[in-house]
């Protein structure tokens, strides 16, 4: 409700929360955080407030975040991760800042395009080159479902939702999460956790 307070990261503090009919931040729950949509007069930006702690999240992130930095990949979503991102009741807590992906997810966009096969056709082809850039890059999302799936505006895909990927920087490890149980394999433990990760998705 007052990003000027209870924000260090200079952008968000001269944001504005997006509000729901009451007039309070809307938010958007999942699995490890709350996601908060804020802006300024350019730019919109999705802050994801954790709900739990993960073991070893920090130090994930700061990898992933260095990782990713290297790359231009069409698909990627910029993000930065901050330990001392929001203060809650004079604590810090950690956030991940990510730009705001303006369009529809994946079984949406299908819903509302299932009469044009030539959009669902390239649409298609450009998951073919997102694949394929993923395996190229030995790079895993570890959550593959229509929600982590956006389709933007201009019908560009993009993945949103880093937090179970897996990247090289990371070596061998436990997964720090299962994924969307209709989308995995049932079988798939927190041992699983390498570029393979997404085949089954």
């Amino acid at each position: 409700q007052n990003p000027q307070i209870c924000f260090q990261e200079p952008e968000l503090k001269a944001g504005t929360a997006k509000c729901d009919m009451l007039g309070l931040p809307r938010v958007m729950s999942g699995n490890f955080a709350s996601v908060y949509e804020l802006s300024n007069d350019v730019e919109r930006w999705a802050v994801r407030c954790f709900v739990r702690q993960v073991m070893g999240q920090q130090g994930r992130y700061a990898r992933l975040c260095q990782h990713l930095g290297g790359l231009t990949l069409p698909w990627l979503v910029k993000f930065d991760y901050y330990l001392k991102g929001i203060l809650v009741r004079g604590e810090w807590y950690p956030i991940v800042k990510m730009q705001w992906v303006e369009g529809a997810p994946i079984n949406t966009w299908v819903d509302e395009n299932v009469g044009s096969p030539e959009k669902l056709r390239a649409l298609a082809a450009q998951w073919r080159v997102l694949v394929n850039d993923m395996r190229k890059h030995s790079l895993a999302h570890g959550d593959y479902q229509h929600g982590n799936i956006m389709v933007t505006l201009n019908d560009e895909l993009r993945l949103v939702d880093y937090d179970g990927m897996y990247c090289p920087a990371f070596g061998k490890g436990r997964s720090p999460e299962l994924g969307h149980a209709n989308f995995q394999h049932p079988r798939r433990l927190p041992e699983h956790y390498d570029d393979a990760l997404d085949n089954f998705s």
